[in-house]
């Protein structure tokens, strides 16, 4: 039996703004099928950019972590 989503889904809930560096990094992956994987770390930020090809389509995988540093007991 299959079943049908019923929760509604809202495109601006997907879509994430991005820095000049990764639209350019984007066009490429999309528009030249290129398949480097982007990867950068700065101030306990870490983001992940994955492209993944199948049957002639692309989709990039995005990940991301913040991890916040400070004092224990001050």
């Amino acid at each position: 039996m299959i079943q049908k989503d019923t929760i509604p889904l809202y495109r601006k809930n997907y879509v994430q703004k991005t820095t000049k560096a990764e639209r350019n990094y984007l066009t490429k992956v999309f528009h030249e099928n290129d398949s480097e994987i982007r990867f950068s770390a700065s101030g306990g930020r870490y983001e992940l950019f994955y492209p993944y090809f199948k049957d002639g389509k692309v989709i990039v995988l995005y990940f991301s972590d913040h991890q916040n540093h400070g004092k224990i007991g001050n």
